[in-house]
């Protein structure tokens, strides 16, 4: 069962970093997103307008990827959430 979760946590890591990549962030910026604590991160998407239902109910690498598309995103047309 422990290594399963190591196999699926390794996954999702995999992901975010594959899709952090695509946000175009500097490498300087996708470390410090995943360097920043959990509870940061939530901060951060509730201080940019996220629901703070969605934004309670999401895991670390999901954090992480909101974070780093919304980064992505309002580095080229300073978008929010809406």
């Amino acid at each position: 069962m422990r290594f399963c979760v190591r196999v699926c946590h390794g996954i999702l890591l995999l992901c975010v970093l594959c899709i952090m990549a695509s946000a175009e962030l500097s490498k300087d910026q996708k470390a410090q997103i995943t360097k920043t604590s959990t509870e940061r991160l939530r901060q951060n998407l509730l201080s940019s307008g996220a629901p703070e239902e969605e934004v309670e109910a999401m895991d670390r690498p999901a954090l992480i990827e909101a974070v780093a598309q919304q980064k992505g995103t309002a580095r080229s047309t300073s978008a929010r959430w809406v």
